[in-house]
Formats: C-alpha cells, sequence, structure tokens
C-alpha cells in the first residue's frame, strides 16, 4: 500500500490539516487495515477506484463525509484501491459544512438542500479521476480547496485560540484564561466539535501520548505518562483503551513489529 500526505501551510493551514493519497496494490489479496486516532477532525474522502469500509461500514465509489469522531477507528482499503481525502483543522468542517450529518455517509445519502456542495464536490471527484498519480491528485484538491473554501466567512484564528486555551498543555484553568461562562463553552464545543471541552481534553491528550510514542518510543512507560499529564501509568491505560481502543503497551509492542524497541514495563 502506497500513502502520501501532505500538510499545508500559509493560507490554508488554519483550515486544512492535511490532504492525503492512498493506493493499494492490485496484486495485494486481501483487504489492507489502518487504525487511526481520533483528532476532533472531519474532512472528505473519495474512493476514485476499489471500495473502503470504516468500521466495517463499506463505501464505493463516491464522496464520503467524515465527522468528527470521537474514538479510533479502522479503515479498510480493497485491493487495487484509489482513495483520497482531505481533514480539516478542529471545529472548521462543522462551520463550513453546518449541514452535513453527525454520522459518516455517502453525499448522495443526504438532503436535497446540500446540492450546492454535492455539485462542488462531485465535480472535484470527476476532476481526480482524471487525475494521473498520488502527487497530481494532491495538487488537484489543494487548488480545489483554495478556490472553494470562504476565507472571510470563519475566523480560524479565534477557533485555534480557543481550542489552544484547553489543550492539555494548557498550565491555567478555563476561568482564568476564557470570557465566556462554563455553560457558554460547553455550548461552543457542542456545536463545533459534538463533544464536551473536557473529552476534548482527554481525546488530545490521547493522540498526543501516541505521536509520542511513535516517534520516540520511551523505556518506561509510567515516566511517559506523567511527562504527558496523566496521573500514572494505569490512568493512561484506561484512557488509551477508551479512547484509542488499545493499551500503550500494545501500541508500541506492534511499533516493535517492524522498529527495535526496548520496552521496560513499569514494575
Amino acid at each position: 500500500m502506497s500513502v502520501e500526505i501532505f500538510k499545508p501551510k500559509k493560507l490554508l493551514s488554519p483550515y486544512v490539516q492535511g490532504i492525503w493519497a492512498a493506493d493499494t496494490y492490485h496484486s495485494q489479496i486481501s483487504t489492507a487495515t489502518k487504525h487511526f486516532i481520533s483528532d476532533a477532525a472531519s474532512g472528505f474522502i473519495f474512493v476514485l477506484q476499489g471500495s473502503i469500509a470504516i468500521n466495517g461500514q463499506r463505501f464505493g465509489q463516491g464522496v464520503i463525509w467524515q465527522p468528527t469522531r470521537k474514538k479510533a477507528y479502522t479503515m479498510e482499503f480493497s485491493p487495487n484501491a484509489k482513495v483520497v481525502g482531505f481533514r480539516f483543522q478542529p471545529a472548521i468542517g462543522s462551520i463550513i459544512c453546518s449541514e452535513l450529518p453527525t454520522s459518516t455517509c455517502q453525499l448522495n445519502e443526504v438532503t436535497s438542500s446540500l446540492e450546492g456542495l454535492t455539485l462542488q464536490l462531485t465535480e472535484l471527484f470527476n476532476e481526480l479521476t482524471r487525475s494521473a498519480g498520488q502527487w497530481h491528485k494532491i495538487s488537484t484538491v489543494y487548488r480545489w480547496l483554495i478556490r472553494t473554501i470562504d476565507f472571510a466567512l470563519v475566523a480560524p484564528e479565534s477557533i485555534s485560540n480557543f481550542l489552544q486555551i484547553i489543550s492539555p498543555r494548557s498550565e491555567a484553568t478555563y476561568s482564568e484564561q476564557l470570557i465566556v461562562s462554563p455553560r457558554q463553552l460547553q455550548r461552543q464545543f457542542n456545536r463545533w466539535l459534538n463533544m464536551t471541552p473536557t473529552y476534548y481534553k482527554r481525546l488530545i491528550r490521547v493522540h498526543r501520548s501516541v505521536v509520542a510514542l511513535r516517534n520516540n518510543p520511551p523505556e518506561n512507560l509510567a515516566a511517559f505518562a506523567i511527562s504527558q499529564g496523566f496521573s500514572d501509568q494505569a490512568h493512561m491505560t484506561r484512557e488509551f483503551q477508551s479512547i484509542a481502543n488499545i493499551t500503550p503497551y500494545r501500541f508500541l509492542k506492534n511499533c516493535s513489529d517492524t522498529a527495535s524497541v526496548k520496552l521496560q514495563p513499569a514494575s
């Protein structure tokens, strides 16, 4: 399986987290499965050839809306599949695509009130089918996003700052940094991300911990848990199981299948 990812900079970066393209090989006998940890983002997937399954829900050729997810999920790619997608920054998808449902769906399943958006995405889908190569497809999506996003419609900097205030690394409490009431904060998060501020903190802490484990495997998980803001290793394990559907030790063990990683579980 071949995967390419592009992370936009400058104008598009406050709105779009990444653009990706994935191809499976014709000689591939079985499906290729990828495990994804939620990061509160949403986006669109274009199945140009073959099919995919998201948590067992199968989709053929077409445009798929993937809303914000609260937990990890799996994506299966059929043999000889060609798939392209892009991910909005957290909360941006809810603002730009406010009329879309809160569950994963193919665009031909949604209501007629979305005809304008559906038409634009269908045109992009058709353009992608004529694009050769993964980077050509990524470039096609990038140019479409630059043409399509109304940069005056949303205020991504204010949203980004708002989310940063309650990040797991934040040392101050909500009340010390926010001028809105806790009740208003709750309403805004439910509207933008379909989750509470507290759950968002938990989700992002687990996501950042997964990235840290992958990029720099620690020798001691107990010390790593404290460094990531968990109360102890048991707390980290419970959060991983709840949100990532895997324990930290099992995740590291899976990583060590392709790289030599020395593990020392805490006594």
